[in-house]
């Protein structure tokens, strides 16, 4: 157990640290060593890494309040946030209760033992009940919003009953909404409670239920918006001068009938003060779902590339395409089609020609979401020249951060199998980016 002692110990050892630290920083400077650059370095990070853990620091100094105010010492029994148990231990960052079930890890919180505002319970097959409200079910995970933990993600199959304080949307396989009071999980079934009658129950099969309180756009309500920006900056001096400038994003507006896609992408690179990469692309689409899986859609798409002679491609296409999977963990989608390819180039000839198209987008999760790979290609092949076509793709692994950031390594392959004169058919390109999902 941390105790009073010993937390003036650590306290302590930390303001031997700083202090030899300032020391340091002290004899540099007198040596004639300049630290600014090193002091905006560290305060850059510092700034970083303080906003991206402002809620465990906050948790860190609630800790020492308790520690110095004495509220409670192991073994008490304690309430908090609607969960009972005697205290187990103490440390800086959490404290652990020991309930009926299994124990629990609180994360440090200043003491204000208010009642629940939600009463939804939800029982695992351990036993355990845990208190707070259903958010909602997607695929085979629920998640539930406890007061404790924040929102926990429950595989659907560890979970036995959900009890709700007010009615949830049950939306099944053929787009129908039934309210319920509460469910019981059966395995190959589930028995569920009409909300305007307590005493009616309905058992349908676990396939037929696709979503418990589904997002606005899936019942035709507005779109839902998400997308990323990411940006790759290098500036190197010395033997090289070089400076890198690379830009990339998306946003997804999607509809319960109708999905809307726009992407960009612009490089501006120089060594020695002489340009040695510029270009840049924009892709529009429209896709008009006919059922859950199948869509329809139109393309148009510009490239502009000038160290591959290309001043502006213009691609203007339909297609056919089929939604294997949607949602946050994994996403694939193929598409196929037609479209009409007009390429205008700085010294070579210009052109125009007929394409037959493809599209493969995918994404997902690994390890609890901790880093997504993913993969976009792009292809157009000349239907009259078999021999030419072009294609482009990007793969990478962005992991997550917090508050929306993320950072991600990435390949961008080109290939164009007729190129301008004096330009290579292959070119690739490996970035790693800093970025904001939302």
């Amino acid at each position: 157990m941390l105790t009073k002692k010993s937390l003036m110990f650590r306290v302590l050892i930390t303001l031997l640290l700083l202090t030899t630290f300032a020391g340091i920083f002290a004899a540099l400077s007198v040596i004639g060593i300049s630290v600014a650059p090193i002091m905006a370095i560290i305060g850059a990070a510092t700034f970083v890494i303080a906003f991206a853990l402002q809620g465990t620091l906050s948790n860190f100094f609630s800790s020492i309040m308790i520690m110095l105010y004495h509220s409670f010492d192991v073994k008490d029994l304690i309430e908090v946030a609607g969960v009972t148990g005697n205290v187990k231990s103490t440390t800086l960052v959490s404290t652990t209760i020991m309930t009926k079930h299994l124990p629990l890890i609180l994360w440090v919180f200043p003491l204000s033992l208010s009642g629940l505002v939600s009463a939804d319970e939800v029982v695992l097959k351990n036993g355990s009940r845990l208190v707070g409200e259903v958010l909602k079910k997607e695929g085979s995970v629920l998640i539930f919003k406890t007061p404790f933990a924040g929102s926990l993600k429950i595989n659907w199959k560890n979970v036995v009953e959900l009890k709700t304080d007010k009615p949830v949307k049950l939306m099944l396989d053929d787009g129908s909404i039934q309210m319920s009071n509460g469910l019981r999980n059966e395995g190959d079934t589930i028995e569920f409670i009409h909300a305007d009658n307590n005493s009616q129950v309905k058992t349908i099969k676990q396939s037929e239920m696709a979503y418990i309180n589904p997002d606005p756009w899936r019942l035709g309500e507005g779109y839902k918006i998400s997308g990323n920006t990411n940006v790759s900056l290098k500036s190197q001096r010395g033997n090289t001068d070089k400076d890198e400038f690379d830009l990339d994003g998306r946003i997804t507006f999607r509809g319960k009938y109708d999905r809307l896609k726009i992407m960009g992408e612009y490089e501006n690179d120089k060594s020695n003060k002489k340009q040695s990469s510029y270009n840049w692309l924009l892709l529009g689409k429209y896709d008009y779902f006919l059922n859950d899986k199948t869509y329809v859609g139109g393309s148009i798409f510009f490239e502009k590339d000038e160290f591959a002679d290309l001043d502006l491609r213009e691609t203007y296409g339909a297609y056919l395409g089929h939604q294997y999977f949607e949602s946050k963990a994994i996403n694939l989608s193929v598409e196929a089609g037609l479209a009409q390819v007009f390429e205008n180039f700085f010294e070579a000839e210009d052109g125009d020609f007929t394409a037959g198209t493809w599209g493969i987008t995918y994404d997902q999760y690994f390890f609890d979401e901790f880093v997504q790979l993913y993969h976009r290609q792009l292809g157009r092949v000349n239907v009259s020249e078999t021999d030419k076509f072009i294609f482009k793709s990007w793969t990478g692994l962005r992991f997550p951060l917090a508050f929306g950031f993320s950072v991600s390594g990435e390949v961008e392959a080109d290939y164009d199998n007729q190129p301008a004169s004096d330009v290579e058919k292959e070119d690739t390109t490996y970035r790693f980016k800093v970025g904001y999902d939302y």
